[in-house]
């Protein structure tokens, strides 16, 4: 029984879903995803969204943008623009 079956919640499988997905697949996300990331940081570092796209092999960069926020849930244009958190600790006094 899968983990959602005993969960008391309905079990779908999409047409897209045939059974368990297989090494091959998993290794493709997973390089999709660490490509994703690598993107972030060059958005970060200041470059623009079509010039990264186009580094990684995109030739239409709302289409790179699409792929981006589904594997980092952000579009990429606010990857520079988010502020870095500062952690201070424990004040002495």
């Amino acid at each position: 029984m899968t983990v959602a079956g005993r969960m008391g919640r309905p079990v779908r499988q999409g047409a897209g879903c045939q059974g368990p997905i297989g090494m091959k697949a998993f290794a493709a996300m997973i390089r999709e995803f660490k490509r994703m990331q690598f993107a972030a940081n060059r958005l970060g570092m200041g470059l623009s969204v079509k010039a990264v796209a186009s580094e990684l092999g995109y030739s239409d960069p709302y289409f790179f943008s699409g792929m981006f926020k589904r594997h980092l849930g952000a579009s990429p244009s606010t990857c520079g623009e988010r502020p870095v958190r500062k952690i201070s600790g424990p004040s002495i006094g």
